[in-house]
């Protein structure tokens, strides 16, 4: 918990005129005071002077300071301020006399020209860049501050007759450049306000103007370019920019003159008097009582803050609010009375997807009032006199809501009110509580007497016995009385530390008096309160990257260097005889202490292991060290100015492990909890460590702090089902998290009574949280949601499992002296002599209370043995240790130590020791509940239910709830006889079972006889149609029977007037079913009701009908109707009266045709017997077969056996009778396997020519080489069905051995492939086995698509080379497709001397038919990389220096063809060098035709005009017997001739032509160029 320090300055010099803090929060914050005609005071938060003079600014002119403000510091700044330790703060004075100063380090730096008039207010630029300074004149200027902090101007506006009376930092111009507002009152003090916009550098727009006189001026940032203006009548005024008109024209108002609800006072509004506390939360104040007005001003709504009743006074005794205080980092609103009291709301997000159940209020949580008297502080609180009940006239916040400044109305004092996180420490037998800001209590812990009591679960809250603490002399609490504000505290043997951020002093607590022994100043770095500890007489003080070990007196008796280990040393701690120092970066080192120095042990590392975001370490806050000095336990924080990277650092615990040096990390941000700061190792136990842990606030999720900007945002997403609304989710999130409620009040009590409800609280639930705090200045636990104790095992190889987790909602927890957690009571906070009241759960011995853990609860540990092997057992529970666990339990015979087990088995969840545990307890239901439990899916249902033989009925809830068992969670409380709980769960979780739930309640509470509440839950479950009417008439009630019947009637006949009738589908409401019912019960009796109106049950009406004898009018209405159960009854009435022709008819309309063909039968209707039987079932066709055989009716008897599936005593009667029509039907279209038959069915067919048929009938029967044979001499084409009935199976009565199944089969498949059906014998030569020869009939059958299939599915070698070989006659060049099959083919194959020849013959191609010399080589070079993989020795080299030269040739005439532009002596050279080469070689080896090259040359001639060559070059050709029409325009050869006076060669004259040639004279076939597609 938390209350507020005071400290007092009193005035001699003037009375104060105004205030502010600093805006830094990396650097100790700094208050401004100004007193009239004094100066400026600067104070510390001690209220220490800053300085040696008392004032740091004084008034040489005679002059008063009439506004002062605070640069804002960048977070960048804030970030290198903390590291270096500058002090970055500069403060604006404004002057009576019109002069502007700016402050910084003690030095005031003036400007007295630009304003000769008293400064009325004036505001800084966000990013601190830009003053903006308002005087009485109207004028308006804007400084800067240059690189000696002295005030420079940059422009300035004058506004006539007006006087400037407040001015506010507006939002940055879309340019980035720094603007304000400034209001005027027009004429000085007329009645209208007048407001302005400035830029950076003096220019003014004008903005708007009303009626009245300016009390506030804010800047409405979240609407952009708007100004909020309150006017001194509170009239509320919003006017925005309109960005569609002219820079220079007037904003329209948002809100124009709206009368702000302040409590009807007469008295004006003055500067203070609203705030922003969100984005369009507008706060103001009531003048007569102590309620904030919030005002939404983007929804228009609106609601209030007041304190709770009884929290100090009503809300009218403290007069009303006369200033309002908002600080954007923490969500914190002060408000200021009139009756010297502040008070504080805390903004408090509601969870993602709850906004819609929550109300605004919900967010804004009360905290701790801060008084400037000495009731609410307690007593010695800073030397404050008490005095009269003052106004509160002056009021500011720090940043952070840690320090408030105020001013009372006389004007002679000023308050600095210091929140103080109360110090609890428990160490060595001793507890120290603080009580109040300048009172500590401490006492010794001893044994207190057993409480008896608890929980229904059994967890009886005891305390420890005598002897388990070690007493110490003395009785009673006593009192210590420090003059410091302690913001740290430890406890030694004998002496006791207290510390402040300025001092420490040191008391003796080993005698019966307590002595204040020394002390000594400290020095403090930046923001950081300092970590002390102490060790006897010596005490321990980090400064810098080194430990000063000091005596009581301050003295230095060692320095201990680097004794972080590297890097400024952020934390100490003592236990027993080891020192623990962790630095900033979270390393950890180990000192030895008890001899004459310290010696160091060992330097840790610094935390490497996963952050899961990928975060840093952040700063080291919190330090602890086990009880044999072995772990150390770290909290840390995210740095000022720092990425949002390290955000989860402030949710984890992390423990170094000394012996291993390994680290280990436990987050509590799945459960939504941060650690508050109180953080403690048991006295005993080296594994065991509690910390103490909050709810986190929705707004700082991402570890960021929070904006003004983001308080109506929620921020973050929750750890649970995000689903908005859904009931689901939130429930789960209630069970995890106890402190649900505070963020979601709608959903609090559903989650209490679901959980809760009549199973006892296991725990601690005593209303609001204490705050929780240590030594070292980290955060307490939240004021507003309350703190909870998490029981954590450091296991080791960085491993953390979590113990329990116990809630201290109004408890301040102190420490862990297991099985016991200590707590203070917060009731006695504030009053160090009262004694509360404790629940029957607690044990209390002084000041500090006593609860038992949960893992001891239901025992009383009576010796310490008990306790060890308590501790082990759970310690190798949470290792996951079994062998362990066994062998702790080997010589436990106490039922209750095996109960105490049991318990610990279930919260681990380690079903099989639980069993082990039961067993030995002798809990048969519990051991048979563990075994049955394990065909659950869920873990966490499993245990669930043996939680509840247990006892552990919250534990159970909560475990069914995690996996979302609502089924078993309902039946949790069914079988606790909880029924409304059970409903409650059903209907938000479970409504699949909710139905099953109201039936089972009903039925319980029909044996209680409540017949009237089971009618309801009856009703409610959809069975009241039978089971109301059943429970009735069981329990001789039958007045209330027919009263509910006739009612039900009634409401059944209303439903089939108005149209709301199902019963035409078959769905009755429950009056419909009553209705039916009493029908039906009063046909029985003799009494029938009439129907008539029902008109949409038929059978009901001609029920009726029949039970008055009009069978005719039933008949109609069932032909009517077609209802199948109506005609079913009246049928029934027919045959009764012996009516068989109706009978029949309306049996067969209703469904029912095996009456009709027993009505036939019996009355002989042949004529109908044959078609009824055939609508009716098997049976039915059997009997009427047996029927019409015995009446020599044989045709009809065929037709029926063979329908009902007969089919063989069908043939065998064809065959009786030769009815061989039938017999050929039934034989051509029925499957049977009777051997005998199919062969007399092949005989039968045979006979009479149909040999396809006597094939399929003789393979059917297995004679399949005589099928065969049929099939040869008779030509019988054998389709599918032929084929795969000579196929025989390869078990069964017609298998064959392997080798003649595959021979018949294999015939079978040359058969069909003679008869050209190559695709089928394909098939059967694969079922064969043979794969080449089913690839040679689908290579027969032409179809490619089928062989590449074939041969991708096939994967044999010699079938991929078939395929490729065979693909290779088709057309793969203009088929890509094919192509590639032939490269994978080959390659798969593993025959690259195959894939190398078809490569080379591919380029021959390209050269020879498309003259396509870049692809040929391309081919060529594949075809030679083939080659090389070959494992052939003989030819292998001498083909590969062929395809070598190859592509040699090729490369130099590609480079030939290309020179021919370029280098025309190159062309020519190369050319004649393939000509040679050619004319040289043996043929086959060069795979050039000798015609291109004549061509290239040719053709380069006759470019560059050299005739005489080019036509030599023809005559070569002509000599060398080659065709010129393939390679040469013929039209370009006479050309050629022409030019030299010669005759064109006869093939030119003749037009002649043909295609390509080798060195032969026959020509070749017309060559034709064409396009390509680039396949290789």
């Amino acid at each position: 918990m938390s209350l507020f320090f005071a400290n007092s300055l009193q005035f001699s010099r003037g009375r104060v005129l105004c205030s502010a803090w600093s805006m830094s929060q990396a650097v100790p914050p700094l208050l401004a005071v100004s007193l009239e005609g004094a100066g400026v005071g600067v104070y510390t938060e001690e209220g220490l002077p800053v300085g040696d003079a008392e004032l740091a600014v004084v008034a040489a002119r005679g002059a008063s300071v009439t506004s002062l403000c605070w640069r804002p510091v960048p977070n960048h700044v804030q970030a290198q301020a903390g590291t270096s330790g500058e002090y970055p703060n500069v403060l604006a004075l404004g002057w009576s006399d019109g002069t502007v100063s700016l402050w910084s380090r003690g030095v005031c730096k003036d400007d007295a020209q630009m304003h000769k008039a008293e400064i009325r207010d004036m505001a800084w630029s966000a990013d601190g860049e830009r003053l903006c300074v308002g005087d009485a004149d109207g004028k308006v200027s804007v400084f800067k501050a240059d690189q000696q902090l002295r005030p420079a101007s940059v422009g300035f506006a004058n506004e006539a007759n007006v006087a400037v009376e407040r001015v506010a930092a507006a939002p940055r111009a879309p340019s980035g450049a720094a603007r304000f507002y400034a209001a005027c009152n027009v004429g000085g003090l007329g009645s209208r306000v007048r407001v302005i916009e400035v830029e950076e550098n003096g220019a003014k727009l004008p903005a708007f103007e009303t009626e009245g006189k300016v009390a506030v001026l804010l800047a409405y940032a979240a609407r952009g370019d708007a100004a909020v203006l309150i006017t001194t009548q509170s009239m509320l005024h919003v006017h925005a920019r309109d960005a569609s008109v002219a820079p220079t024209a007037a904003w329209p108002a948002v809100v124009a003159g709206v009368k702000l609800p302040t409590g009807g006072d007469a008295s004006p509004l003055g500067e203070g008097s609203a705030c922003f506390v969100g984005p369009h939360m507008l706060a103001t104040g009531s003048k007569r009582e102590v309620l904030v007005f919030v005002s939404d001003l983007l929804n228009e709504d609106n609601f209030v803050l007041r304190p709770e009743v009884g929290a100090g006074g009503g809300q009218g005794s403290e007069g009303g609010i006369t200033r309002l205080a908002f600080d954007a980092t923490t969500g914190t609103l002060a408000a200021s009375t009139r009756k010297h009291r502040v008070r504080l709301w805390s903004y408090r997000s509601p969870p993602a997807g709850s906004s819609a159940n929550v109300e605004p209020s919900d967010s804004w949580v009360e905290m701790p009032a801060a008084s400037i008297d000495n009731e609410t502080i307690g007593g010695g609180g800073g030397g404050v006199a008490k005095s009269a009940l003052s106004t509160v006239e002056h009021l500011c916040l720090a940043p952070g809501s840690r320090l408030i400044g105020c001013s009372t109305g006389d004007g002679i004092s000023f308050h600095i009110l210091t929140k103080c996180v109360l110090q609890r420490a428990a160490k060595h037998g001793i507890s120290a509580v603080q009580v109040a800001p300048s009172v500590i209590e401490f006492e010794p812990l001893r044994g207190p007497a057993a409480v008896e009591g608890g929980d229904d679960e059994g967890n009886a809250l005891r305390a420890h016995a005598p002897g388990m603490f070690a007493s110490r002399t003395g009785d009673g609490v006593r009192q210590i009385h420090p003059d410091l504000q302690a913001s740290g505290m430890d406890v030694g043997k004998t002496n006791l530390i207290l510390w402040s951020s300025m001092r420490c002093q040191v008391f003796d607590i080993s005698g019966n008096t307590v002595s204040n022994i020394g002390g000594f100043p400290l020095q403090r770095v930046g923001n950081n309160v300092p970590s002390l500890a102490v060790h006897g007489d010596t005490v321990f003080v980090p400064a810098g990257s080194v430990v000063e070990a000091r005596n009581v007196q301050g003295t230095v008796r060692q320095t201990l260097h680097d004794a972080a280990g590297g890097g400024p040393v952020a934390c100490v701690d003592v236990h027993n005889d080891i020192l623990a120092v962790a630095g900033v970066d979270g390393r950890v080192r180990l000192w030895r202490l008890g001899g004459r120095e310290a010696k160091p042990l060992k330097a840790g590392r610094v935390y490497d292991g996963d952050y899961g975001d990928g975060g840093a370490f952040g700063e080291t806050t919190q330090l602890r060290v086990s009880s044999d000095g072995k772990r150390c336990a770290l909290l840390c924080r995210i740095p000022s100015g720092s990425p949002s990277s390290c955000a989860l650092c402030e949710h984890a615990v992390y423990v170094y492990d000394s012996e291993t040096d390994t680290w280990a990390r436990h987050m509590f941000q799945a459960k939504n909890l941060k650690p508050t700061g109180r953080m403690c190792w048991d006295a005993e136990n080296p594994n065991l460590f509690a910390v103490e842990v909050e709810p986190v606030d929705e707004r700082t999720k991402d570890g960021t702090s929070s904006g003004v900007d983001e308080l109506d945002d929620g921020g973050g997403a929750t750890n649970v089902d995000n689903t908005g609304a859904d009931i689901l989710g939130t429930l789960a999130k209630g069970a995890d998290n106890p402190m649900m409620g505070a963020n979601d009040p709608s959903m609090a009590g559903d989650v209490s009574d679901i959980l809760l409800n009549g199973m006892g609280a296991s725990q601690i639930n005593m209303g609001v949280s204490g705050e929780g705090g240590d030594g070292g200045g980290a955060g307490g636990g939240s004021e507003a949601g309350g703190a909870e104790v998490c029981v954590l095992w450091s296991c080791g190889n960085g491993k953390i499992v979590e113990q329990e987790l116990e809630s201290a909602k109004r408890l301040g927890f102190v420490g862990l002296y297991a099985p016991n957690l200590l707590f203070h009571n917060a009731a006695d906070v504030g009053n160090a002599t009262s004694s509360a009241a404790l629940p029957n759960r607690f044990s209390k011995a002084g000041r500090v209370q006593y609860a038992t853990m949960r893992c001891f609860g239901g025992m009383e540990v009576t010796d310490v043995h008990t306790k060890a092997v308590l501790l082990q057992f759970a310690l190798g529970l949470a290792r996951d240790d079994m062998e362990s666990v066994y062998r702790q339990v080997k010589n436990v015979s106490d039922p209750k130590t095996w109960q105490a087990m049991a318990h610990l088995c279930i919260r681990s969840r380690k079903l099989d020791a639980a069993e082990m545990c039961l067993g030995n307890m002798g809990h048969v239901a519990g051991a048979r509940a563990a075994r049955e439990a394990k065909s659950e899916r869920e873990e966490e249902a499993r245990v669930g239910i043996v939680a509840m033989q247990l006892g552990l009925y919250r534990d159970a809830a909560e475990l069914f709830l995690s996996c979302k068992r609502y089924d078993l969670l309902s039946q949790l409380h069914r079988c606790r006889n909880d029924w409304d709980a059970a409903l409650r769960v059903a209907n938000k979780l479970d409504r699949v079972n909710l139905k099953r739930v109201h039936y089972e309640y009903a039925k319980h509470l029909e044996g209680l006889g409540d017949l009237e509440a089971a009618i309801q839950h009856f009703e409610s479950s959809g069975t009241s149609g039978t089971e109301v009417p059943r429970m009735l008439y069981s329990h001789g009630e039958l007045s209330k029977l027919e009263r509910y019947c006739t009612n039900a009637s009634e409401v059944a006949r209303k439903e089939l007037r108005t149209g709301k009738s199902q019963l035409a589908s078959g769905k009755l409401s429950s009056a419909q079913e009553v209705f039916r019912w009493w029908v039906k019960f009063s046909e029985a009796n003799g009494t029938p009701v009439a129907v008539d109106g029902m008109s949409g049950d038929v059978l009901s009406q001609v029920r009726s009908l029949l039970a008055q004898g009009n069978t005719a009018a039933a008949t109609k209405l069932c032909d009517q109707s077609n209802d199948s159960a109506a005609c079913f009854y009246v049928a029934r009435a027919y045959e009764a009266e012996d009516n068989a022709k109706e009978a029949i008819r309306l049996y067969t309309k209703s469904g029912r045709p095996s009456h009709a063909v027993r009505l036939a039968r019996r009355h002989g209707m042949d004529a109908e017997l044959l078609g009824l039987a055939v609508q009716g079932d098997e049976q039915s066709m059997l009997d009427a077969a047996e029927y019409f055989e015995s009446q020599n009716q044989l045709s009809r008897a065929a037709h029926l056996y063979r329908k009902s599936g007969r089919v063989s005593r069908a043939l065998e009667m064809c065959f009786r009778h030769q009815l061989y029509d039938e017999l050929n039907d039934i034989a051509s279209h029925e499957q049977f396997d009777d051997a005998r038959l199919l062969s007399r069915c092949a005989d039968f067919f045979y006979e009479n020519g149909e040999f396809g048929k006597t094939a399929n009938m003789l393979a059917r029967a297995g004679q399949y080489q005589r099928a065969l044979d049929l099939c040869v001499q008779h030509g019988v084409m054998i389709d599918e069905n032929i084929a795969e009935a000579m196929s025989p199976p390869r078990d069964g009565p017609n298998a064959m051995n392997d080798e003649d199944r595959k021979s018949l089969i294999s015939r079978v498949a040359k058969i069909c492939k003679d008869q050209g059906s190559f695709q089928l014998a394909a098939k059967k030569y694969t079922q064969a086995g043979d794969k080449v020869k089913a690839l040679k009939a689908l290579m027969r059958g032409g179809d490619a698509e089928k062989v590449m299939f074939f041969a991708n599915v096939s994967r044999q070698r010699d079938v991929y080379v078939m395929a490729a070989n065979y693909l290779q006659t088709l057309d793969w060049h203009s088929n890509a497709d094919i192509l590639k099959n032939i490269v994978t083919f080959y390659t798969k194959a593993k025959a690259p001397d195959s894939l190398s020849m078809f490569y080379e013959s591919c380029a021959h191609v390209e050269i020879d038919d498309y003259r396509d010399y870049a692809k040929a080589l391309a081919a060529l070079e594949e075809a030679q990389k083939c080659l090389s993989k070959s494992r052939g020795t003989d030819e292998k080299e001498g083909r590969i220096a062929v395809l070598r030269r190859k592509c040699e040739d090729v490369e130099a005439f590609i480079a030939a063809r290309a020179a021919s532009t370029v280098n025309p002596d190159e062309c020519k050279r190369l050319c004649e060098r393939l000509l040679t080469s050619a004319a040289n070689s043996v043929e086959g080896e060069s795979a050039l035709r000798m015609g291109d090259v004549f061509a290239l040359l040719v053709e380069h001639y006759h470019g560059i005009g050299r005739m005489a060559e080019a036509q030599s070059t023809v005559d070569r050709m002509l000599a060398s017997r080659i065709i010129l029409a393939p390679y040469l325009d013929l039209g370009m050869v006479a050309n050629i001739y022409e030019s030299q006076g010669l005759n064109p060669p006869p093939e030119v004259r003749g037009g002649g032509g043909g295609g390509p040639v080798g060195d032969d004279d026959e020509p070749a076939a017309p060559f034709e160029e064409e396009d390509v597609v680039d396949d290789i």
